[in-house]
């Protein structure tokens, strides 16, 4: 029973977040999800409230998706030119790709009448990705490869020399699509940064 609730929950998430992307937060109602996935009112009020709950479920899921992307299994493992190198290029990748965009326009859009959103999508995001990197720097400190007086300085610098203005630029300019070899450049920018702090 457990198995096929949550199957229903994946189905009515994936639907409600691609109804999202395709046509926004208020076009979107709890009828057109049902209509797509299947089941009722009642499933969608049991697992997520309702549409807000259901569209911050989204936004959640779009997080991980970013989180999983840059932080592949054993991220950690290799040379810190290679890590930052493979960390950098998945976090861009993520954060530029349509359905990213897509999602934080309309978080950006509904978070004044719902600010617990924008809360919630910088502790997921943008705070938890600092914070690892953070993490990483300060072990390859203490395993004397990098001369870094704060990392959490550092980290906040690498990321945003690696974001440069291509997340901004993907926001705002949709049809300039960013190009693989941008963030690759850009990235490499921040690997120039780091190596000036090799012991």
């Amino acid at each position: 029973m457990g198995t096929q609730s949550e199957t229903r929950q994946a189905t009515l998430l994936k639907v409600a977040t691609q109804l999202f992307i395709e046509q926004g937060y208020q076009k979107t109602s709890l009828e057109q999800v049902i209509q797509r996935a299947g089941g009722s009112r009642r499933n969608v009020y049991s697992a997520f409230g309702n549409k807000a709950g259901l569209f911050k479920a989204a936004v959640q899921q779009a997080q991980k998706d970013i989180f999983t992307s840059a932080y592949p299994e054993n991220w950690d493992q290799g040379d810190p030119e290679t890590v930052l190198r493979q960390l950098g290029i998945g976090l861009i990748s993520a954060l530029t790709s349509r359905k990213t965009l897509a999602l934080f326009r309309e978080v950006i859009a509904h978070t004044p009448s719902m600010p617990s959103l924008g809360e919630d999508l910088y502790q997921s995001g943008p705070k938890r990705v600092l914070a690892l990197l953070a993490g990483y720097l300060q072990k390859q400190v203490d395993d004397g490869k990098l001369d870094i007086k704060d990392c959490q300085k550092m980290a906040k610098q690498l990321i945003e020399v690696m974001r440069g203005d291509l997340h901004l630029r993907a926001l705002l300019c949709p049809d300039q699509p960013i190009r693989q070899q941008e963030i690759e450049d850009q990235v490499d920018l921040a690997i120039d940064f780091l190596r000036k702090h090799y012991q």
